[in-house]
C-alpha cells in the first residue's frame, strides 16, 4: 500500500528542497503530475556526475554482506531511504528485480536508511532492522542504517539532492555517473554504466517533477581542436557564436509578460519545423525527455490539446532537451525511435535540442527545474503561462479567446514568488517539526506559511486534514468542507488527498466517515483530470463502493485498471496488485450483492 498523504506535497509546490522528505510518486504526487514552480537561484551542487563517489559510512549492516568500500570493476547504486517514506517502499520490489537481473554482472544495490526520525539511534536501528525483516525477499539487495546520517551529509546534501528515494548510480571507475529518483532514469542509467567500460563524467541528468536541482550545464558540441576538416570548422565557429549567444542569454531571467525566446533546436524529429513565433497565433512548448514516466503519461492529452486547437491557430511542440548521455547522435536516435515507436499517439511537433541551448534560455531562466513543463505563448510573442501539461487547459482556453489576463496573472506570479521567498525559513521549521512528531508545532507553520503565500495552500491539503483529523474528526471535517469550496476546488491532487484519506482502508484516522465530502471531491478531482487519472479513479471507485453503490464501484475501477496502461512501467508495477486487488474486492461484493 502506498502512502497518499505526505510531506512531500508540502514542499513540492515551493521548489524547496528539504532533507529526508519523501518523493511521493504513487498515491500524492502521481495522482496530479504538477510543476515545479520557480524556487531561488542556487549555488551549483559540489557533488555531481563525473565525480569520485565518497565512502561508505554507515555504523550497520541490516541485510546482505557488508560493502567496506566501492570496488574498482564493479558497478553500485547507493538507494537513500527511509522506513516511513511511501515511495521508497513503492520502490522496493523494482530495485530488488535490477539486483537480480544485474547480479552476474557485478552489480551491487545498498540501500542506505539515513533518515529514520526521532533521536534514539537504537530505536531508530531496531525500526529498520524489523521493516527489512517483515518485508522478507521484497527487499533482495543489501541494507545498511546511517545512524549518524554522516554518509547523508557527505552524499545527499553536497549533491544538493533533498527528496528520498534518491538514487546515485556508481561507475567502474569509482565515479558517479548519474543521481535521480529511483523511479525515473535509474533502468536506463545502470543499464549504460554495466555496459560502459568506465563511469561516464556526464551521465547525471536534471531530476524530473519534484527534485528540485539546478539543471546540469551542458557545454556546446564542438569538433576537437586542430581538425583540419572544412565542415568541421565551420561547424565549430558555428558552435562557438551559438555559445557566446547562450552566455547572453543564461543571466537573464524569464517571467509571465516576457517576450519568449527564440527557438533555438538542431533538429526537428517530427511535423515541420517552426522558426519562430507568429503574431495572432498561440504556442505550446513543452519540455519533456525519453526517460521521463510523467513527461510519456502527458502525451496523449498533448495531442488531444493539439487536435482540438489546431483550427484555432495552436501549435504544440514538443522540445526533447533533457536526453541523457554524451553523444548527441545517439540521443537523438533515442528521440527518433521513441517518437517513431508512438506514432499517432505523439500527435504534435516535436524537437530535439541537443546542446540544451533552448533549456536554457527557457526553462533555466524561469526558474523551472523539473520536467515535464509546458510555457504558453500568445499571439503577441509573449509568456503567458507556465506549468504542467496537464494543467494548462484553463489557461490554454481564455488565452485562445483572449479573456487571459496576462497583466493580472504576472503580478499574482511575482507575489507567489516573494512568497516562497519569505516561507523559505519557515519551511525549514516544519521539515524539523514533521520528523520530530511536533504536530501542534507543524500546524501552526503550515498557517503561517498559507498566510505568507495563499498560493500554497492546495499542497497542504492532505497532510493538514490527516494531522487534524487524528486530533479531532469535526474539527478536520470542518475545515475540509471549506477547503474543498475553495481553496483547493481547483487543485486535483489537494481534493484528491482529501477523499482517499476519508476511505483509505488502511487508514483509521477518520472514524466518522464523510462519505459525501468524499464523493464530491473525488468527484471534483476526476473531472479535473478528464476521467484519465487511474489513482484518482480508484479513489472515486473506492468512494461508491464504501457508499453501497458496488455497481459503480466495479464500473470505475475497470476505467481505472484499463488506465494503468497508459501509464510507465515503474508506476504501472507499484499500482497495478493494489488497483487489481480492489476491483476483485468488488466484484465479489457485487456478486454477493446481486448486482
Amino acid at each position: 500500500m502506498f502512502t497518499r498523504v505526505s510531506v512531500m506535497a508540502i514542499v513540492a509546490a515551493v521548489g524547496l528542497a528539504l532533507p529526508a522528505v519523501a518523493q511521493d510518486k504513487k498515491k500524492e504526487e502521481k495522482r496530479e503530475p504538477k510543476q515545479q514552480t520557480p524556487s531561488a537561484p542556487k549555488a551549483e551542487p559540489t557533488l555531481k556526475a563525473g565525480d569520485k563517489a565518497p565512502a561508505l559510512s554507515v555504523e550497520e549492516w541490516v541485510k546482505g554482506e557488508k560493502v567496506a568500500k566501492l570496488e574498482q570493476g564493479k558497478v553500485y547504486v547507493v538507494e537513500f531511504w527511509a522506513t516511513w517514506c511511501g515511495p521508497c517502499i513503492a520502490a522496493m520490489p523494482h530495485l530488488t528485480k535490477l539486483q537480480k537481473e544485474y547480479k552476474d554482472q557485478g552489480v551491487i544495490i545498498v540501500g542506505v536508511a539515513g533518515s529514520e526520525r526521532g533521536n534514539d539511534k537504537t530505536a531508530n536501528l531496531k525500526k529498520v532492522q524489523d521493516f527489512v525483516k517483515g518485508k522478507g525477499d521484497t527487499v533482495g539487495y543489501r541494507i545498511a542504517f546511517d545512524a549518524d546520517r554522516s554518509m547523508s551529509k557527505a552524499w545527499m546534501q553536497p549533491a544538493d539532492q533533498k527528496f528520498i528515494p534518491c538514487s546515485f548510480v556508481i561507475g567502474k571507475d569509482g565515479k558517479i555517473a548519474w543521481i535521480g529518483n529511483p523511479s525515473q532514469g535509474l533502468d536506463e542509467a545502470l543499464k549504460t554504466a554495466v555496459s560502459a567500460n568506465s563511469g561516464r563524467a556526464d551521465a547525471g541528468r536534471p531530476s524530473i517533477t519534484l527534485v528540485s536541482q539546478e539543471p546540469r550545464k551542458y557545454a556546446p558540441v564542438v569538433p576537437q581542436e586542430g581538425t583540419k576538416d572544412k565542415d568541421a570548422q565551420e561547424g565549430k565557429a558555428k558552435d562557438e557564436t551559438k555559445a557566446k549567444a547562450q552566455d547572453k542569454v543564461k543571466p537573464q531571467k524569464l517571467a509571465l509578460g516576457d517576450k519568449a525566446p527564440a527557438i533555438t533546436v538542431e533538429e526537428w524529429v517530427k511535423g515541420e519545423p517552426v522558426t519562430g513565433f507568429e503574431k495572432g497565433k498561440t504556442y505550446v512548448v513543452e519540455y519533456w525527455a525519453t526517460w521521463c514516466g510523467p513527461c510519456i503519461a502527458a502525451i496523449p492529452h498533448l495531442t488531444e490539446v493539439q487536435k482540438e486547437y489546431k483550427s484555432k491557430g495552436v501549435t504544440v511542440l514538443g522540445i526533447a532537451a533533457s536526453e541523457s548521455g554524451a553523444d548527441p547522435a545517439k540521443k537523438l536516435e533515442k528521440v527518433k525511435t521513441f517518437v517513431e515507436d508512438k506514432g499517432d499517439e505523439m500527435g504534435y511537433k516535436v524537437a530535439f535540442d541537443a546542446d540544451r541551448s533552448m533549456s536554457q534560455a527557457w526553462m533555466e531562466a524561469a526558474g523551472q527545474n523539473g520536467i515535464p513543463c509546458t510555457f504558453i505563448v500568445n499571439g503577441e510573442g509573449k509568456v503567458a503561462w507556465i506549468g504542467h501539461p496537464t494543467q494548462m487547459d484553463e489557461p490554454l482556453k481564455q488565452i485562445v479567446e483572449g479573456k487571459w489576463d496576462l497583466a493580472a496573472e504576472a503580478t499574482k506570479a511575482k507575489k507567489a514568488a516573494e512568497g516562497r521567498a519569505k516561507t523559505e525559513k519557515l519551511f525549514e521549521q516544519l521539515r524539523d517539526a514533521m520528523q520530530n512528531g511536533e504536530e501542534e508545532k507543524a500546524l501552526t507553520l503550515m498557517d503561517d506559511i498559507m498566510e505568507a503565500n495563499p498560493a500554497m495552500a492546495p499542497q497542504f491539503a492532505g497532510t493538514k486534514f490527516k494531522m487534524l483529523g487524528a486530533q479531532d474528526n469535526d474539527k478536520a471535517y470542518q475545515w475540509a468542507r471549506k477547503a474543498v469550496d475553495t481553496t483547493c476546488k481547483d487543485s486535483a491532487q489537494a481534493l484528491n488527498a482529501i477523499a482517499w484519506t476519508i476511505v483509505d482502508p488502511e487508514d483509521d484516522t477518520f472514524t466518522k466517515k464523510d462519505l459525501d465530502l468524499a464523493l464530491k471531491a473525488a468527484t471534483r478531482a476526476d473531472e479535473l483530470t478528464k476521467s484519465k487519472d487511474a489513482a484518482i479513479t480508484d479513489t472515486l471507485a473506492k468512494v461508491y463502493f464504501d457508499k453501497g453503490d458496488v455497481t459503480k464501484a466495479v464500473e470505475l475501477q475497470e476505467r481505472a485498471v484499463k488506465l494503468l496502461d497508459d501509464m510507465p512501467e515503474m508506476q504501472r508495477e507499484q499500482m497495478e496488485q493494489e488497483l487489481k486487488d480492489r476491483l476483485k474486492q468488488f466484484k465479489d461484493a457485487a456478486k454477493k450483492k446481486g448486482a
